[in-house]
């Protein structure tokens, strides 16, 4: 009588969710993941175990690893292309052809929304795999990812039957459904919309395997899966919608100030060290209250703290 083998610990956690590489994989396009922002600094390896830093525009394919700095805050959001399109355009390097600027704000909408993940500070993580294939009926899309150390959060838009989106930890390893998730290296796991499954081996190589839903989060500490609290099912819809879209800079839009200002002749040559509101050419009597930069420092921590 023959005697069966059956896998354990990290084994059966690559057979349970299919990480186990199949002929089709083989077969499907390549595709690469584009920086389309960041705060702070990062770098990223690939084969030739060098590190380089990390530049919005810069595209990576399977093989790279990105590295976030340590201070509170950075991070790097990378859009995923499946090798079945591309993403908006991002930067000086957008060539499309732009509407005549009117009156109003001139600014265009991005193509579609994408995949994007972004890895937050003190963070490694691996592209491992990304690719797309048409089967004639659907699109079926690899996504293969490799979360070392840190946390990240990720945007997944619908994806077909046959697609998976997977993201290996230290001890285990989650799939995902969509829409939007937030997962750490220790396997701690939330899922603000869609659904996830997460499978861990614990101490003594036991499989614990997890499906997670919507609004909720699984705890690595206690093997458990529970609802989350409604603020922060929020914070992770609310930035999710923020990162989700990717689109070329807005062009500001401004009017033409027809208001004549008269200057007494017995000023106007100040001695040029004023900051002209803010503007840094000031050319009067040097006492320029410098208000524009401060003003625009404000809407940058606004900014930054809307996102957090």
């Amino acid at each position: 009588m023959k005697k069966c083998v059956f896998p354990t610990g990290l084994a059966a956690l690559a057979v349970a969710l299919g990480l186990v590489a199949s002929a089709e994989a083989q077969s499907m396009a390549p595709g690469k993941a584009k920086v389309v922002r960041m705060s702070g600094h990062a770098r990223f390896m690939t084969g030739n175990n060098t590190w380089q830093p990390v530049k919005i525009g810069d595209t990576y394919a399977a093989g790279t690893i990105i590295q976030t700095d340590q201070s509170k805050g950075s991070y790097v959001d990378i859009a995923l292309i499946d090798g079945k399109g591309g993403i908006a355009a991002t930067g000086p390097s957008d060539n499309r052809q732009l509407a005549p600027i009117t009156a109003h704000l001139a600014s265009y909408q991005p193509e579609s929304q994408q995949n994007v993940v972004r890895i937050w500070e003190n963070t490694a993580l691996g592209i491992d795999s990304l690719g797309a294939m048409n089967t004639g009926a659907d699109t079926v899309t690899d996504t293969q990812l490799d979360l070392r150390a840190g946390h990240i959060f990720g945007t997944v838009k619908k994806m077909s039957a046959g697609s998976k989106y997977e993201i290996k930890l230290p001890n285990g390893v989650a799939g995902i459904r969509g829409t939007c998730y937030e997962l750490w290296s220790t396997g701690l796991f939330r899922i603000g919309s869609g659904s996830g499954v997460i499978s861990t081996v614990g101490a003594n190589n036991e499989l614990n395997t997890k499906v997670v839903p919507s609004g909720s989060e699984f705890n690595p500490g206690t093997g458990d899966v529970s609802p989350m609290p409604q603020n922060l099912i929020d914070s992770l819809n609310k930035l999710e919608q923020a990162i989700r879209v990717v689109s070329a800079p807005q062009l500001a839009s401004f009017t033409v100030d027809s208001t004549v200002q008269n200057v007494s002749p017995t000023h106007g040559h100040g001695n040029g060290n004023g900051n002209g509101n803010g503007n840094g050419n000031g050319n009067g009597n040097g006492n320029g209250n410098g208000d524009g930069g401060d003003n625009e420092g404000a809407v940058l921590n606004a900014a930054s703290q809307a996102q957090h």
